[in-house]
């Protein structure tokens, strides 16, 4: 078995569909995206040249009259066919195969059954399934067309519990390919955030969904059910206050001990070892870690160069340890947590959501005075850029700062045009040098009282700016933050955008 990403298993089975005549199998847990894999994969499928993707839902095939009009229902839309031959008193591969022969051999390449929700068949249906359209493929191959019959079957169901079936029965396994869904990449986990941001009624961004999602270890039954919750004036701590809420909700901890119960003594036993905080392989060829990965209990790891098993998240964790502490005593003598708060991660997503917050402000600030400067001189030329080489060269002065020598250079910028860009002087600015310009007593001449008399409130301003350098420094040296901080961080963002705004 592979286990891979949804991005790398599309890509995989793109490759051996274009190759050959492949039967692939994909697996994954409830937590895995499977809905969103399974539409990316038909989309992208459809796309290959002279290709029919046949896409039915595992309820369909229970009965061979919905499988084959479904079937029939797909060519006549894809290629135009309006009348097929009569199959009724024919088994199912022999009438979809009655059904493809219809089908002009100039139009068709190839034929993809697309079965989704596979694990909602039983095993003997599912070993009856695959051995039809196993049969479906070895019968277009010996007849005299050129016709690759492909077969993915995808949804939360026990691959190698069918291989063992069908070997036992047929000598042979019935797929070719087999794939577990890893955990969402980076840029799945970005994608499913704004899904999920842009699909919420209220205005919570999708930064507030990453958050959430960290906070509950990825449990997205969790995601789901506070993001419903949600009401007007979203907070990080509201979000929190939801989540803690929700992990404590008897839900949540009676479909954990419903899932716990139904494992093997085996799977068990692995959970009690990681819950003693054992270091458990991953083997990605063992049926008992298959059943694991299926329970949506465990996550697979790398830990000093090796594979290993870990739960899959902290509330799962917490309430397997409660539910636990009744059936199994600790022998190590450690102390078994039950409080939510000494089981919580740290949340990465709160600084990077905080660090982003800092630089618009940063950048408003520039992109202000940039503006200010370019109103309170006249245009006739533009102004040459200095780079990053020529600002070194001249702050070899160490005791001189931006802000002297936007004072001392008023005179060179007179009659020049100073225009936004990255590699102009303020992007170079740093917040101590920010803030001096704009918190600075505005009674002199020059730049600064321009700038003074446009921003006007200086007292508000003042303050806001030395708050906003407090909470700056711990984000700048990534050090933890709490919900309370961003959030007063976000009410002093837009303050200060407000008052520099309005007022110009």
């Amino acid at each position: 078995m592979k286990y891979l990403s949804r991005s790398s298993i599309i890509k995989s089975i793109l490759a051996s569909c274009q190759a050959r005549a492949t039967i692939s199998a994909i697996a994954g847990n409830r937590l895995s995206g499977k809905t969103h894999l399974a539409r990316t994969l038909y989309r992208q499928l459809s796309a290959l040249r002279r290709t029919v993707v046949i896409r039915i839902q595992a309820k369909n095939v229970l009965t061979k009259s919905a499988m084959i009009e479904q079937f029939s229902k797909t060519l006549e839309l894809e290629l135009g066919i309006e009348k097929f031959p009569e199959v009724v008193h024919l088994d199912v591969y022999q009438a979809m195969f009655t059904l493809v022969n219809a089908v002009p051999k100039t139009d068709l390449d190839r034929l993809i059954f697309l079965i989704e929700d596979f694990g909602d068949l039983s095993l003997e249906q599912q070993y009856v399934l695959a051995a039809q359209l196993r049969n479906l493929r070895e019968k277009t191959r010996s007849e005299a067309r050129s016709l690759d019959c492909h077969s993915i079957y995808l949804g939360n169901w026990r691959p190698l519990l069918l291989k063992s079936q069908s070997i036992i029965h047929m000598g042979s396994a019935p797929f070719e390919d087999c794939y577990l869904i890893d955990s969402l990449s980076p840029a799945e986990l970005d994608d499913l955030f704004e899904t999920r941001a842009s699909k919420a009624k209220l205005a919570y961004k999708a930064v507030h969904v990453e958050y959430l999602f960290e906070m509950s270890g990825g449990c997205f039954g969790i995601v789901s059910r506070v993001l419903k919750s949600l009401q007007d004036n979203i907070t990080c701590q509201k979000i929190r206050e939801l989540a803690e809420s929700d992990l404590c909700n008897k839900i949540f901890l009676e479909e954990l001990k419903k899932i716990f119960r139904n494992l093997s003594p085996q799977a068990r036993d692995i959970i009690y070892q990681l819950l003693k905080g054992h270091f458990v392989p991953w083997d990605s060829h063992s049926e008992l870690l298959e059943e694991l990965y299926f329970s949506g209990l465990v996550r697979r790891e790398s830990r000093y160069g090796r594979e290993i098993m870990e739960l899959r998240s902290w509330p799962h964790e917490l309430a397997l340890r409660t539910y636990a502490r009744g059936l199994w005593t600790d022998t190590t003598g450690e102390k078994i947590c039950t409080r939510i708060e000494e089981l919580i991660p740290p949340v990465a997503a709160l600084n990077r959501h905080a660090y982003h917050i800092v630089m618009e402000i940063e950048n408003l600030l520039r992109n202000l005075l940039i503006k200010i400067i370019a109103e309170k001189s006249p245009n006739k030329h533009p102004f040459k850029q200095l780079d990053a080489m020529g600002v070194k060269a001249y702050r070899k002065q160490k005791e001189m700062s931006y802000y002297d020598w936007c004072q001392d250079e008023k005179k060179r910028l007179l009659g020049k045009h100073f225009v936004e860009a990255h590699s102009s002087l303020s992007s170079y600015l740093s917040m101590s040098d920010l803030k001096k310009i704009f918190t600075n007593d505005f009674s002199g001449n020059g730049l600064l009282k321009d700038i003074g008399s446009i921003l006007g409130k200086y007292d508000q301003v003042h303050h806001l700016l030395n708050r906003l350098n407090t909470i700056r420094n711990p984000i700048a040296h990534n050090n933890l933050i709490s919900e309370k901080t961003v959030d007063e961080l976000i009410n002093i963002a837009n303050q200060i955008y407000g008052l520099l705004t309005i007022k110009h």
